[in-house]
């Protein structure tokens, strides 16, 4: 990439026009500012980044990282990133994270439900809901109870004796 961001936004506009509700994707530097954000027009100032864990996590780790449920500095809403560490020389000069629609989990688990007596939900690390069947306009965004939070992170993933 070499720094040319405005080179770089025709490819990301390509990548980005699959997906709905105009995810977007953002590059930052190692001090957290960004230095590219595609839903913004050319020279427009950017914001800081609101979310800085993630991402000091991938100039650490050097290995791409899931942000936790957040609401997006330029798009005010809720919102779910993938970052992953861009390389220059075999150092991490940038961290470039994608913001899938949420849409998408939620279609997802939509197509795995077996029937109308299940529940199933996608939380990140703290335990905030962003995909839910059934009724996840009212459960987007929420908290898991105490006890179910306490078993997601004690149990093993795929564990189905919950009760």
């Amino acid at each position: 990439m070499r720094g040319d961001f405005e080179s770089f936004r025709s490819r990301a506009r390509a990548f980005l026009a699959q997906f709905p509700d105009d995810p977007s994707i953002v590059i930052g530097d190692r001090e957290g500012r960004q230095v590219f954000n595609s839903s913004r027009p050319v020279g427009e100032p950017l914001p800081p980044r609101t979310v800085r864990g993630n991402r000091d996590e991938v100039f650490r780790t050097r290995k791409p990282v899931f942000s936790e449920l957040f609401t997006g500095s330029v798009s005010n809403r809720p919102i779910v990133t993938v970052t992953v560490p861009v390389f220059r020389n075999g150092e991490v000069v940038y961290d470039l994270s994608f913001n899938p629609p949420l849409e998408i989990f939620q279609r997802i688990i939509e197509q795995q439900k077996p029937n109308d007596e299940w529940t199933i939900s996608i939380f990140d690390q703290q335990g905030a809901n962003f995909a839910r069947v059934p009724n996840p306009e009212t459960t987007i965004g929420r908290h898991a109870s105490a006890s179910l939070f306490s078993v997601m992170f004690s149990a093993k993933e795929g564990q189905d004796d919950l009760a």
